[in-house]
């Protein structure tokens, strides 16, 4: 996401092309490879798997300011981790099981409603992988 991320933000840069290409090239074969296709993520951990999800969301707005579409496999993925965290989620207070390691990362808040809420971020990533 880095590399990916850098090209963006900074394309006149003389390696921006070859950071746009290996971030593009990685940031895909990561979302094919550590998130199997019953949406269960690489780390078992309800946090990170939010945090992949952010990541994920992400990607999605630089690819999309670059004109680019997540490919369909990347996509597929990303829809089976939606779903999976969905089914682990408690509609009423935002709240999962607190599963695997739990570091505190957070480093999208989509919204004011705290750490434990996994709602803004369940809700981004069905609407954008999900549809």
């Amino acid at each position: 996401m880095g590399l990916y991320t850098a090209a963006a933000l900074l394309p006149e840069h003389p390696q921006a092309g070859a950071w746009r290409k290996t971030g593009w090239q990685w940031m895909n074969h990561c979302f094919q490879q550590q998130i199997a296709a019953d949406g269960t993520y690489i780390q078992h951990s309800l946090n990170y798997h939010r945090l992949m999800l952010q990541l994920a969301l992400w990607a999605r707005c630089i690819a999309r300011s670059q004109e680019q579409l997540l490919p369909p496999q990347s996509q597929e993925r990303l829809g089976a981790a939606t779903m999976w965290l969905l089914e682990r989620l408690d509609a009423r207070s935002g709240r999962v099981p607190n599963l695997g390691h739990n570091d505190g990362a957070y480093i999208l808040p989509l919204a004011a409603g705290g750490f434990a809420d996994y709602r803004p971020t369940a809700q981004a990533a069905s609407r954008a992988f999900l549809g």
